[in-house]
Formats: structure tokens, C-alpha cells, sequence
């Protein structure tokens, strides 16, 4: 007998700005009831979107006091309430702080308002290459949780183009990769050449992917785009750059 359920999903790009956590927290409190009212049981959103992809000052002491988010904090604790309020669960890119650190992380809450995973960037792109304060870090660990009956795990943005880390999750015991990310390239440059580099990425990888990029407000920022890719490399259902329209998907 199968004992498998089917969980809808809600994706999203949303559009964020640096700096302005307060905003950001408006519009994913918008998608999340937007999410809700569609039946979905979990919204995924993008790479860094609670802080905005360059919502950090690359200056130790005002990033750690200002920009950077713990997972205890009032900000998070709202995220919580409103999980539980909509019975909805969530998954959030920001910038996370932790005994010290800094971290380019990905946070997972269950509609009960809990954390079930948090993951950190094993890739060092979303810093500066000649930056070298070892107090913002990378992360380790591939992390193994389950969305419904579906078992997933996390790679954020340059992580599936670093080869030993998409071998790792080439041979995880996941069924499915949540890749949020943060990409700028224009309409033109993705669908000449960009998109299909990507599907043929994780058609190497061979595992169901699910890509989610967020939409940034100044020039040359992220232009959107959600993909539900199969493992073949083929496109199962998407929603194209530029839109925060939500993609509802099953698992």
C-alpha cells in the first residue's frame, strides 16, 4: 500500500530591497496569504530575499549589529507567528547570524511555526573574492528533511556549479533540490543561453530541482524566474522572469 501524500507547494521571485527588512517582511506577509489562499501548504522563496541580495555592508561590526538575522530574533518570531496563523510553512533565504558568524543561510519554518532545517551556502560566491574576513562562513552540511513524503535538501545558488558539492548532492539520499538563488542575467542572455546551462546541470545531477530567483529593484539586479525542473532536465512548469505571480506545484 502507498502511503504517500501529495503537498502542494507555492513558489515565488519575489521582488526585496537591500536594506529594508521591513518591507521585504510586507511582501512575503502578502505572498504568504496569497499562498494560503490558494490551498498551498508551504511557500519556498529565494536566495537572501529577507535582507535583499546586497543587504549587507561587507563591514563586520554594522553588519553583525544591524544587517545580519539570528534565527531567535523578533524578526524571525514574526515568520513564525504568521506560519501558524495560516497554517502555512515557509522556506527564506537571508543573512544569518550565529555565535559570531555570518552566513548566507536558508531557513525552513513548518506551518506549526517551528524550524525545521536551516542551511548555509557551501560556496563562497556570494562574497567578494578579494574579501577575506573568515567571520562570514561558509556552511558543510547538505541537510536531509522532508516536505509532505517527499525528502529534500538544500543547495543555494552557486552551490550545484561547485563540482564536489553537486557530486554531494548528486549521491544525497534527497529525492528533490530546493535551489534558491540569485542570478542577473537579462532576458536575453537566459533564454539564448543561460536557461539551458542550467537544465543541463541538473539533468547531470539527475534529481527533481526546484529553482526559485528573486526579482531586485535597482539596475543589473535579479530579474526573476521560477522553474520546477525534472530530472531529465526538462521543464515540468515555470513562471517567467520579471513576475511574482506564485507557481503551485505538488510533491
Amino acid at each position: 500500500m502507498n502511503n504517500s501524500r501529495r503537498t502542494k507547494i507555492a513558489l515565488a521571485a519575489i521582488k526585496s530591497i537591500d536594506f529594508d527588512i521591513t518591507n521585504n517582511l510586507l511582501e512575503i506577509e502578502k505572498l504568504i496569504k496569497k499562498a494560503n489562499d490558494g490551498d498551498a501548504e508551504f511557500l519556498l522563496l529565494g536566495e537572501a530575499v529577507l535582507n535583499g541580495f546586497s543587504g549587507l555592508e561587507w563591514d563586520y561590526e554594522k553588519d553583525i549589529e544591524v544587517n545580519a538575522i539570528a534565527q531567535d530574533s523578533a524578526i524571525m518570531q514574526v515568520l513564525s507567528e504568521s506560519c501558524k496563523k495560516k497554517k502555512i510553512g515557509i522556506g527564506i533565504g537571508y543573512y544569518e547570524k550565529s555565535d559570531g558568524f555570518i552566513c548566507d543561510s536558508y531557513i525552513i519554518i513548518n506551518e506549526n511555526g517551528e524550524i525545521v532545517i536551516n542551511s548555509r551556502r557551501m560556496s563562497e560566491g556570494w562574497k567578494d573574492p578579494d574579501f577575506k574576513d573568515i567571520r562570514y562562513k561558509e556552511g558543510e552540511a547538505l541537510p536531509l528533511f522532508k516536505i509532505g513524503s517527499s525528502k529534500c535538501t538544500i543547495c543555494i545558488c552557486g552551490d550545484l556549479w561547485t563540482e564536489i558539492i553537486a557530486h554531494r548532492a548528486s549521491q544525497h539520499e534527497s529525492d528533490i533540490i530546493i535551489w534558491p538563488l540569485y542570478i542577473d542575467y537579462s532576458k536575453e542572455e537566459w533564454e539564448s543561453t543561460a536557461k539551458q546551462e542550467y537544465l543541463d546541470l541538473v539533468k547531470n545531477i539527475g534529481k527533481r530541482t526546484i529553482l526559485i530567483n528573486s526579482i531586485g529593484v535597482m539596475p543589473d539586479s535579479a530579474n526573476g524566474g521560477v522553474m520546477d525542473i525534472l530530472p531529465n532536465g526538462k521543464i515540468s512548469s515555470e513562471v517567467d522572469m520579471f513576475s511574482t505571480e506564485l507557481l503551485f506545484i505538488e510533491l
